[in-house]
């Protein structure tokens, strides 16, 4: 028993010492891994505080380069805004110089275009070659080196001319175009009047310094002013100191004829319509006069007579006119008879009178109806040609499109100048044949009270 646990306690012993050994290596290993971890940890943790150290470093880089950033922008934007103002200043300033440059071009303009007038009428007066200076003429102009007076004497003489009428034969054109010689009186270097195959017109100069041309197709209030203006003491001198503008708005206006040919075709049957028109209205006019005329005394007359015999009313009925006449006389046969039947016969009357009474009336209508139509015809052809000269010669001339559509509303022009008087007329004359109707009514009852007043 003794030995037993004294073996047992020998090998718990044995044991004991294998176990203690084995625990002490392995704490031994377990230090060194946790040595060799926290030699790892450290290198680590200085692995990430040099990582946070330069992304530290970086961040304040970045934060330093936006703040530059952010100056510069700001500077940039004043830089900007200040450009644009001086922008807007230049523009302003420059759109000033540009007024400013326009006027003085204006100016200048207007003072060349003067001095373009005056030089070529300088022209026509001393001769196209005014201006040369020959070498035979440096002569003449010798006094020039001592003191000048041909320089001056030449200007006195240019103002001279521009000052004085003068009565002389000149060479000139007609409106034709053919050159001639006519008899001419001039003013100065403003125009003058001229004769042309016997008619005074007014001498229009030439502003390129040719020959002057009579303009002697002009209204008929210059005519009569120019007529025998050659013969007469003074004379009555008619200028252009428009520098021939107004002369070329007399030329291009237009006459009766040239107004009627612009027209058209349209223009012949818008013609006739007006003729026959006229003609209706004067017909219609001296018709419903004449029945109007004298009619309460006729009826008055009438009525006295009816009450005393039928007899004495038949001699005064022929005095009057003939609607009236027939009428009266219907009813005054029917009074003789002594039928029942006068209302009828006077009703009848009346109603066989009314298509004479509204004749042409009608037409009268149709005519105003019809005429501007025709009118907008002729314009609607007019401006298709308009349309065939801006295809063949394009929209660059203003003035031949204006002329093209301006002849284009002459005939709309024609039928409204037709149909606004005839339906005036028109009214008026209707008016005036109900008129005519009521007093054939007013005469049927003076025959009924005729009757009533004998029965």
């Amino acid at each position: 028993m003794k030995l037993g646990c004294v073996l047992l306690c020998c090998l718990v012993a044995v044991l004991a010492h294998a176990g203690a050994t084995d625990v002490a290596a392995g704490i031994e290993q377990l230090q060194a891994q946790i040595e060799a971890e926290r030699q790892a940890l450290a290198e680590y943790r200085n692995k990430v505080d040099e990582t946070r150290q330069a992304s530290h470093k970086s961040l304040q880089d970045l934060r330093r380069e936006l703040r530059r950033i952010a100056t510069a922008h700001q500077d940039t934007r004043s830089a900007v805004n200040q450009r644009r103002q001086d922008l807007r200043t230049a523009r302003a300033e420059l759109q000033q110089w540009k007024t400013q440059r326009q006027k003085i071009v204006e100016i200048l303009n207007y003072q060349l275009s003067e001095l373009g007038k005056l030089y070529p009428l300088l022209q026509g007066v001393s001769g196209p070659d005014a201006a040369l200076l020959l070498p035979e003429q440096f002569a003449a102009a010798a006094p020039l080196q001592s003191g000048g007076e041909t320089l001056h004497e030449a200007y006195a003489s240019y103002l001279k001319a521009a000052t004085v009428a003068v009565r002389t034969k000149l060479q000139t054109y007609n409106q034709d175009g053919e050159p001639r010689e006519a008899e001419s009186v001039r003013v100065g270097l403003l125009g003058g009047i001229a004769v042309d195959d016997g008619l005074t017109g007014v001498l229009q100069l030439s502003p390129s310094g040719g020959l002057p041309t009579v303009v002697s197709r002009l209204p008929l209030a210059y005519r009569k002013v120019l007529d025998g203006a050659m013969q007469a003491d003074p004379v009555p001198v008619v200028l252009d100191v428009s520098g021939g503008m107004a002369l070329e708005g007399l030329q291009r206006r237009k006459t009766f004829r040239g107004y009627f040919k612009a027209g058209g075709i349209v223009m012949y049957p818008l013609a006739a319509i007006a003729l026959l028109a006229l003609l209706m209205v004067i017909e219609r006019g001296i018709v419903y006069c004449r029945l109007s005329r004298g009619h309460a005394r006729t009826c008055g007359a009438i009525a006295d007579e009816l009450k005393s015999g039928t007899a004495e009313a038949v001699v005064s009925v022929k005095q009057a006119p003939a609607p009236m006449a027939r009428l009266w006389t219907r009813g005054v046969e029917a009074l003789q008879r002594g039928g029942e039947d006068v209302e009828e016969a006077m009703q009848e009357a009346i109603i066989g009178e009314l298509p004479g009474l509204e004749k042409h009336l009608s037409s009268l209508a149709v005519f105003a109806a019809i005429a501007p139509l025709l009118g907008l015809l002729g314009t609607v052809g007019g401006m298709i040609k308009t349309f065939e000269v801006i295809t063949q010669h394009g929209t660059g001339n203003a003035r031949l499109l204006a002329d093209g559509i301006s002849e284009a509303l002459v005939t709309t022009q024609v039928g409204l100048a037709i149909a606004i008087p005839l339906l005036l007329l028109h009214a008026v004359l209707s008016r005036q044949a109900k008129k005519i109707v009521v007093n054939m009514e007013q005469l049927a009852l003076t025959v009924l009270s005729a009757r009533v007043g004998k029965v």
